[in-house]
């Protein structure tokens, strides 16, 4: 079934260990090569726009076949929110190539990402519990990914 394969991104989030961050860990993977390309962060929105719009939909028919509000193995929200981050990120933090200081910024990427995702504070977590459907499996995500990029720009402007 398509929404299957698109909200479980290509089965990732059917692994039996942490889907999300086997999700996220994926979404890293693909963002590792866009560092060769000049345009990093129109790629990193478009990545971001598309799983955002597709994701809402999926998830939602995957969600209401299976009848569960938010499936664990639904994981195309955290690599839309990943790819928020990276997009709302570099457009403060120049990405300049294929270089350890890039990988270690899409590094501290995923590691914000994921702790905002895990840990869920105010009002990620609000919008976790009382926003329902596919746009409630999305939004929560999208906002841990704008608070994990706040979290970096921070970081690397007070270093």
């Amino acid at each position: 079934m398509i929404f299957e394969l698109i909200s479980t991104f290509f089965y990732c989030g059917k692994s039996k260990f942490a889907p999300g961050t086997v999700g996220t860990l994926v979404a890293f993977l693909i963002s590792v090569p866009l560092l060769y390309f000049e345009n990093f962060t129109l790629i990193s929105t478009i990545i971001a726009i598309l799983t955002l719009v597709t994701g809402i939909y999926t998830s939602d028919k995957y969600s209401k076949k299976i009848k569960k509000e938010d499936p664990k193995e639904v994981v195309i929200d955290e690599v839309s929110g990943y790819f928020t981050s990276l997009a709302l990120s570099s457009l403060f933090i120049q990405i300049d190539g294929f270089n350890l200081a890039n990988i270690i910024y899409l590094l501290l990427n995923f590691v914000a990402f994921r702790l905002f995702d895990i840990f869920k504070p105010y009002p990620i977590s609000h919008i976790d519990k009382n926003i329902k459907g596919g746009f409630g499996i999305m939004l929560d995500d999208i906002l841990a990914g704008i608070f994990a990029a706040l979290f970096i720009i921070i970081v690397y402007y007070c270093r």
